[in-house]
């Protein structure tokens, strides 16, 4: 082998071989049983003499793998190296690649969707502490490429989403599809700001839910503009986000967002179990009972709520809910009839306990209530 005629400094055969080398490997060098070592193939193939075609062939037959892609000098069978796998599976060498042309190709793209090669860049680092500003700089470049491209697969995405350093603040999602969209939000690699969300509300309609979804915290302590109605319906819809957590959504962007009766009862459904102890804001509470939906609910609201609420307040919202409250605060010695329900009890005994009125029985189905007279 040229490896051993190297090592054995048989000069005067390494002088006949270059000045046939084209020869020597046609006949000799290309042979599959004649075994070469990494650091000669790397020489027979920057050796400029050496015919492209017989380039290709080395490539294609010997068995080899360099360490470091730079050491090939003529980039123009990268491509080939690649394809066959005879290259370290290192983040470092998919970085030279990539800047021969500044894109993903076909090649490269196929490459990094290896499994085999997955499975040793999550071993690898792409970010290294070492790296100045401007490095980290290109690095960030290539990542954004590297989760637009449609050549690297979403499952290659998710796979190395891990190694792709600190989520997007700003991204162009022109022509990137809703899964790979979905993709880069479950693996936080987009991160919760006010241009990609009104981005994804406008094109991607849906995955700013999931972005949400996705960043519950941020998004229960830092408003976002743009949340609407529609927005506030489709969270608390959601089996992702804990009750606790919508109860915080509705206590940060309720009281600002118009209600229509399916957003009010969905509301009353979620803060339900927080009204006996947690005080709701009065503008909010009054939103949900103008709105149409069940009277029992709405007067659970109230029940819970009166503590809270001054005394002509809670007079206006039971008129919202029906007829029959008018007048239930005012001073008057003659009686009055309410309907004989749960909620109705509750509301008139937190009512006598705060001494609004005076006493309450019940009579039949429905409640006799003897009001203030001074």
């Amino acid at each position: 082998s040229y490896s051993c005629i190297s090592k054995n400094e048989l000069n005067y055969l390494i002088k006949y071989i270059d000045n046939n080398i084209n020869l020597y490997i046609r006949n000799i060098f290309i042979e599959p049983i004649v075994i070469e070592n990494t650091e000669t193939i790397i020489d027979i193939l920057n050796n400029e003499e050496v015919d492209k075609d017989l380039r290709d062939n080395i490539v294609n037959i010997k068995q080899f793998k360099v360490d470091d892609i730079n050491k090939i000098k003529n980039i123009d069978i990268w491509n080939l190296i690649f394809n066959n796998l005879k290259v370290n599976f290192s983040w470092e060498n998919i970085l030279s690649y990539y800047k021969t042309n500044d894109s993903i190709d076909k090649c490269l793209g196929s490459f990094i969707n290896n499994p085999e090669v997955c499975k040793e860049l999550l071993k690898d680092t792409l970010y290294k502490e070492s790296f100045n500003n401007d490095e980290k700089e290109s690095i960030d470049l290539f990542v954004e490429k590297f989760v637009m491209s449609k050549i690297i697969s979403d499952e290659t995405v998710d796979l190395l989403s891990c190694k792709l350093g600190s989520p997007f603040t700003d991204f162009d999602f022109e022509d990137i599809l809703d899964i790979r969209i979905l993709v880069l939000i479950n693996k936080k690699l987009i991160a919760l700001s006010k241009s990609i969300y009104k981005s994804l509300k406008t094109n991607h309609y849906g995955l700013h839910i999931n972005l949400l979804e996705n960043n519950i915290d941020k998004f229960t302590s830092e408003k976002i503009q743009d949340f609407d109605s529609n927005d506030l319906e489709l969270i608390l819809k959601s089996d992702i986000i804990s009750q606790d957590d919508k109860y915080n959504i509705v206590k940060l962007y309720g009281k600002d967002i118009e209600l229509n009766d399916s957003l009010a009862e969905i509301i009353f459904d979620v803060i339900e179990k927080f009204l006996p102890n947690e005080k709701i804001e009065y503008k909010l509470i009054e939103s949900i009972i103008r709105c149409n939906f069940e009277k029992e609910k709405r007067r659970k609201l109230i029940a819970y709520q009166i503590e809270f609420i001054d005394k002509m307040d809670i007079s206006d919202l039971l008129s919202y809910i029906d007829d029959e409250y008018k007048g239930l605060l005012d001073l008057s010695p003659k009686k009055m009839y309410i309907r004989n329900t749960n909620t109705n009890m509750l509301i008139l005994e937190k009512l006598k306990s705060k001494r609004y009125i005076s006493t309450f029985k019940l009579e039949g189905n429905r409640i006799v209530v003897n009001r203030k007279r001074t």
